[in-house]
């Protein structure tokens, strides 16, 4: 049952700060970065993927595991957060799933675009899911709790 539950705290938290932590991302760069950059898109996209994989990591996190294994849970956190971002960004822009509002699009504004409900919720879910998979794996067969 403890392994149960462990699953289903650390899976949840680490959905919610992702979430959370994308939302937060998805503010203060949106803002910061100087709407002149051509890149300023692409920018926000990463640093949504960076910090979506900082709470992420940060949820499955066990200090006691060894280094590979807390390596490993880096890689796989920081890595497919920032795919799914950029991949939820990429989709968006593609397939064209927007507001149609020109000029809060071409200023990449977050209250204009419905790009980055894609790449916050993309890099959310993709991280937590492959991260839960391999805490759940490592719970199977090593009894990690």
């Amino acid at each position: 049952m403890e392994k149960f539950f462990a699953m289903s705290l650390r899976g949840g938290l680490s959905f919610l700060l992702g979430l959370g932590f994308g939302l937060v991302s998805l503010a203060l760069f949106s803002s910061i970065i100087p709407p002149t950059w051509s890149e300023r898109l692409t920018l926000t996209a990463l640093s949504i993927g960076i910090a979506t994989g900082i709470a992420v990591f940060v949820s499955w996190l066990k200090p006691e595991a060894t280094r590979n294994v807390l390596v490993t849970s880096f890689i796989l956190a920081f890595g497919l957060a920032i795919i799914g971002s950029l991949a939820g960004f990429l989709y968006a822009n593609i397939f064209d799933v927007q507001v149609r509002n020109n000029y809060l699009i071409a200023r990449g504004s977050a209250e204009g675009s419905a790009m980055w409900s894609f790449a916050i919720g993309l890099s959310t879910v993709l991280s937590t899911a492959i991260c839960g998979a391999y805490y759940a794996f490592r719970l199977w067969r090593y009894h990690e709790v």
